[in-house]
């Protein structure tokens, strides 16, 4: 089978016969005319000068061309035979690595979601998130701008600011193709035909681009408006398009031929969405401040509504959702288009509406950077959750089983909203994508650090070899110091949030977080059954031990200086933690009964953030035993104090901290500085060798955790 993504090679041209030349004969010189003479001169350079205009013409470059590409696992291989008519989407799901690459560790050719409870009233108060995905598989992920769901709930459709559209499976977050729309600035809009058979995507030059499915080619280019296009719908049979765009015009495009079927009167004010009624009888255009009405197809205007930001039918038709500028929400009935209620809650524009498959809830996004949940039947708001960092949550959809919501996120994420089951272990953790190519892919242990974006904090993962970068946390709180547990399906961190400061837990993907303790600096016992931490109770700083369940917390030090950053020994027996009971920082053990505590280190400098090999017989920490105080450097030592050496130097950079032992303890991530300004992650061979630089960014990127096997 042939890639289909792929450019078609392009057959070599047969030079074409030269066109013979006719002869010029010589003119007599007998009745040659003078003014005869200048006019051909005349003609000839009239002749030149247009065929040279002309080739400044065609020698210019026009809008780039849409294609599809194959920028990350994007290859989407034709079915042996040709589609036949269904309501599913056809996009096949076994074949999804371009030629070469091998299948990710654990991922089924045909894979299917971990079932969730599905959302209704009476649970919607405990919506939370989840799941969050990228929409990158590597580079700098980009603003997601909006969001679509083919109708069988199979495949998700995200547009972000690099303008490139991703297709994604949902079950496991395959990426299934990346369609390259050609745009210099892509808007927020992508939609699913209903069949799935058709993606409409914004182009170069204010077009519409319709992508074919699955072999994911150019079917046509919808050129007409003058500004960049602000949405995009199909009707329910798939036949007719509508565009809208910030030229305040209104499209129908035929989808078997691309053309233009009507320009609806639109608003003197931007037009930002479009939905058609379940039965195609209304079309609903939100222009602003109110929301135009068109009967379908004949294109008749009626009476306009209030609230022109956002609308949605509800499944059954009888129910029109309208957003305003305010973030008031309003409910029509559309039989009379009477007003039936106002839903208040949000305090700035609202950005998406959704009505639940079976219409019992409206979901709501807007620019006040939260999603809030509503009863239809009697307008009670039953939830609202932060979606966002700031600004407008791009994308809002339920899955046709009603058991997610999927938002965007300006930094790249896609959101997994659900609820969660009640008294249930950790969810199970669907396959992470892997970039083709990467050398150190699924299946291999990652690497979770804290990443600074300005007066926030995140934690991301990626690979040994820095491919697969990826969000775990996304929000405005501070999210640090993060540890995985043994068996690599949990993440233990420091943040601030409203339900308390200290340390939270969660898995691996994000989801299910739960606050354990007020503490920082966590670290996991070797069978995951308790977390050493160090707590500031009262003037002191202490070493604790707490369970994972958040009983039987106990104190472990008591001496009123500072004991903080433990470690715990692999054999579970010894915990190594740093104090500055002798003046300044030193690396002590200590069992963890309380007894034994040891000095490890004494020198005038200090030392810093024990880390203990995954073998027990190697204690790597950070130490200014360098050159003086001027600088800080990874060193090594037995666990009894014994055989110090450095793993680091100066020249790897000025300091170099919190070290952390990859699972086979022959590499060692940590946190250096160069150039007095930017603090990065690095990896290095546990005798020094073999440095590598995994990050480079202008913000603060360290506290690496290499997660076990």
């Amino acid at each position: 089978q042939a890639a289909v993504i792929a450019a078609a090679p392009v057959p070599a041209s047969t030079p074409a016969p030269a066109t013979p030349v006719a002869a010029v004969q010589p003119a007599s010189r007998r009745g040659l005319n003078p003014v005869v003479l200048a006019g051909v001169l005349a003609g000839v350079l009239f002749v030149v000068l247009a065929i040279a205009a002309l080739a400044l013409v065609l020698n210019r470059p026009g809008p780039a061309t849409p294609s599809a590409t194959s920028l990350a696992l994007a290859t989407i291989e034709p079915e042996a035979t040709a589609p036949t008519e269904s309501a599913g989407t056809t996009l096949p799901a076994a074949t999804v690595a371009p030629p070469g690459a091998s299948t990710p560790t654990g991922v089924a050719a045909e894979a299917t979601l971990e079932p969730w409870p599905v959302i209704v009233p009476d649970n919607a108060a405990r919506l939370a998130l989840r799941l969050t995905r990228p929409v990158q598989t590597e580079g700098v992920m980009r603003a997601v701008a909006d969001l679509a769901l083919t109708r069988d709930g199979t495949f998700v459709a995200t547009v972000s600011g690099q303008q490139t559209v991703r297709i994604w499976r949902l079950a496991d977050w395959r990426l299934m193709t990346t369609l390259d729309a050609g745009a210099r600035s892509v808007n927020g809009a992508i939609a699913f035909s209903p069949d799935g058979r058709l993606v409409a995507s914004p182009g170069a030059d204010h077009a519409c681009i319709l992508w074919r499915l699955p072999d994911a080619s150019l079917f046509h280019q919808l050129r007409g408006h003058t500004e960049d296009i602000a949405s995009l719908t199909f009707s329910p049979d798939g036949k007719v398009l509508v565009t809208t765009a910030l030229d305040k015009s209104v499209r129908l495009w035929r989808t078997d031929d691309g053309s233009l079927l009507n320009t609806l009167p639109g608003s003197n004010k931007n037009t930002y969405q479009a939905v058609f009624s379940p039965d195609a009888s209304l079309l609903a255009v939100a222009a602003y401040d109110q929301v135009l009405l068109f009967q379908f197809p004949e294109g008749k205007p009626l009476p306009p509504l209030e609230g022109g930001f956002a609308a949605a039918f509800s499944p059954d038709g009888q129910l029109l959702a309208t957003g305003s500028q305010g973030g008031a929400i309003r409910l029509w009935q559309v039989a009379d288009r009477s007003l039936l209620r106002v839903l208040e809650g949000h305090n700035k524009s609202i950005s998406e509406l959704a009505f639940s498959p079976d219409g019992a809830l409206l979901a709501s996004t807007s620019w006040d950077a939260t999603l809030r949940l509503w009863r239809v039947a009697d307008g009670q708001l039953l939830t609202t959750v932060k979606a966002g960092e700031a600004g407008r949550v791009p994308g809002l959809a339920f899955t046709p089983d009603g058991q997610r919501l999927l938002t965007g996120t300006l930094t790249g994420m896609v959101n997994f909203w659900g609820i969660p089951e009640g008294g249930a272990g950790p969810t199970p953790l669907p396959p992470k994508p892997t970039p083709a190519g990467a050398g150190e892919g699924a299946g291999a242990p990652q690497i979770a650090w804290a990443v600074q974006e300005g007066d926030n904090w995140d934690i991301v993962a990626a690979n040994p070899d820095g491919s697969g970068l990826h969000k775990l946390t996304n929000g405005p709180e501070p999210d640090r110091e993060p540890a995985w547990s043994p068996d690599f399906r949990r993440i233990a961190f420091f943040s601030n949030r409203e339900t308390g400061t200290g340390i939270y837990i969660m898995n691996a993907d994000g989801s299910d977080l739960t606050f354990l303790v007020n503490g920082r600096h966590p670290t996991w016992s070797p069978d995951g059954s308790r977390i050493a931490f160090d707590a500031k109770r009262g003037d002191n700083t202490y070493i604790y031990l707490i369970n994972v369940d958040g009983t039987d917390e106990r104190w472990l030090t008591d001496d009123p200086n500072v004991g903080q950053r433990p470690s715990w020994s692999p054999d579970g027996s010894r915990i190594a933690f740093e104090s500055r009971r002798d003046g300044n920082a030193e690396i002590y053990v200590i069992n963890v009964d309380g007894t034994g505590l040891t000095n490890l280190t004494n020198f005038p400098g200090d030392d810093t953030s024990p880390s203990w090999s995954p073998d027990g017989s190697l204690i790597a920490f950070a130490s200014s035993r360098t050159q003086g105080s001027m600088s800080v450097q990874i060193q090594v030592m037995r666990p009894d104090g014994s055989d110090v050496h450095g793993v680091t130097s100066p020249e790897s950079g000025r300091d170099n901290r919190n070290p952390s032992w990859s699972p086979d303890g022959k590499r060692i991530a940590f946190e250096g500085l160069r150039d007095d300004t930017n603090w990065d992650v690095y990896v290095v061979n546990a005798d020094g060798s073999g440095l590598r630089r995994l990050t480079d960014s202008p913000n603060y990127q360290g506290e690496p955790s290499w997660g076990p096997r």
